[in-house]
């Protein structure tokens, strides 16, 4: 019988369950927030894609001709990203939290690294900065956030200036 998989809680925790079946019958599959195509749960186990070429909307409603479908990151992926995130920032945090939901697998793979100091925000890829602006307005409205470390994996296009957020990979023209 099919499996359907689910994760209530944005990607923290990942559930079966028989197509069909009551959703009380359904059984935990793994605590790691990481993906569940990218490690193998998907429906027919294909690898996810990394590069997508198509028609694509953006978190600020953008149209896109391609996509980076960070998905298809493993953990072993991710950990190495943070590591090279770390052979160039120089601040302590305190704390790391992700942009829901592309921010979170690079948030888990930074925790190691957790020091002291302000909270260290990441997202997966910046496009415009909406996701930031969002993020920062819903979670410190009332505080500025100028000085605390801002990194992303790719910038598709120019990061605002005074942002502070810092991508690893940097599109040409970016």
């Amino acid at each position: 019988m099919s499996k359907i998989y689910e994760s209530p809680d944005k990607g923290k925790t990942v559930y079966e369950r028989d197509f069909g079946a009551s959703h009380d019958s359904r059984v935990k599959i793994s605590e790691d927030p990481w993906n569940k195509n990218a490690m193998g749960y998907g429906k027919d186990k294909s690898p996810v894609i990394l590069f997508k070429w198509g028609e694509f909307k953006s978190h600020a409603g953008l149209s896109l001709k391609w996509k980076i479908e960070c998905d298809a990151l493993t953990k072993e992926d991710w950990d190495c990203l943070a590591g090279m995130i770390m052979e160039y920032e120089t601040r302590s945090f305190g704390s790391v939290e992700g942009i829901p939901r592309g921010g979170v697998p690079l948030a888990n793979a930074l925790k190691k690294y957790i020091t002291k100091g302000p909270p260290m925000i990441v997202d997966d890829i910046y496009t415009t900065g909406k996701s930031f602006d969002d993020y920062t307005y819903e979670h410190y409205r009332t505080m500025s956030f100028d000085y605390n470390p801002k990194w992303v994996v790719f910038a598709r296009n120019k990061i605002k200036d005074r942002s502070g957020v810092q991508a690893l990979f940097r599109l040409p023209g970016n």
